[in-house]
Formats: C-alpha cells, sequence, structure tokens
C-alpha cells in the first residue's frame, strides 16, 4: 500500500476543479438560468451569488475528490472505473447534503432533481479528469 502523494492530489485537484468549474458555468448561466431565477423569485432572494465562493467551493470538492480516489484506489484499483466509484461517493453526498436546503424550502424539490442529475454528471466528469492525472 503506497503513500498519498499529496503534490498530484494537488494537482488533480486543480484539474477536477477547472473542469467543475466550466460545466457548473455552463449549468448555472445556460442550461438552469431560467429555472434558477425562478427559484431564487418564487423564494423572494435578490441577492447575486458570490462567485468567488462559488468557484472556491468547486476546488475544494474538486480536491476532496482527488483525495478521495486516492484513499480507495488500493482497494479498487487505478483507472476511471474508481475515479466513477471516487465522483458518486462525493456527488450522492454532495446531493444527500444538498436535500436538506430543499427540505428546509431554499428550493423546491423539483429543481433539486433537475440540479442533482446535472450535479453528478459534472462530477463524474470532473472525476475522470482530475483522477487521470494522479499517480503514486
Amino acid at each position: 500500500m503506497g503513500k498519498i502523494n499529496v503534490g498530484k492530489v494537488i494537482v488533480g485537484g486543480i484539474v477536477a476543479g477547472i473542469v467543475m468549474n466550466g460545466i457548473d458555468f455552463v449549468i448555472n448561466t445556460m442550461i438552469m438560468k431560467d429555472q434558477l431565477a425562478a427559484g431564487m423569485a418564487a423564494r423572494n432572494i435578490t441577492a447575486e451569488p458570490n462567485i468567488a465562493t462559488m468557484v472556491t467551493l468547486d476546488f475544494a470538492m474538486a480536491l476532496i475528490l482527488v483525495f478521495t480516489y486516492a484513499c480507495i484506489r488500493t482497494r479498487f484499483g487505478p483507472g476511471p472505473k474508481t475515479a466513477i466509484v471516487a465522483g458518486l461517493i462525493i456527488g450522492m453526498t454532495a446531493n444527500v447534503l444538498a436535500a436538506f436546503f430543499a427540505g428546509m424550502g431554499f428550493f423546491g424539490w423539483h429543481l433539486y432533481g433537475e440540479m442533482a442529475v446535472l450535479a453528478t454528471a459534472n462530477m463524474l466528469v470532473s472525476a475522470l479528469a482530475g483522477c487521470a492525472v494522479y499517480t503514486e
């Protein structure tokens, strides 16, 4: 069992974070723009999103994603299948946490469902990109 290559986790996290941020930009400003605006209007939310916070959170999530891959690759083996497992672990965890906010009424369940599907797809693509960089 090898040690985790922290430098490669960081590099892979940066790669995954760039991919994740790019996909999130497309999701939030093109694909789901109208649904997100309607959801905010229905809840009388007028605050503009803090772009720096969203970008930072995507990079943090990407680092956690690649670290998870590094932790599980000794059991599942290196490669894309393990990257997908890591993506599903982190993506599903994020979706469960986001469900809390839907349950609290911050946004509707329909919007949650659409965003959960897109976020999971984003996580899988980001996992494949970032984890491809990781080696021990």
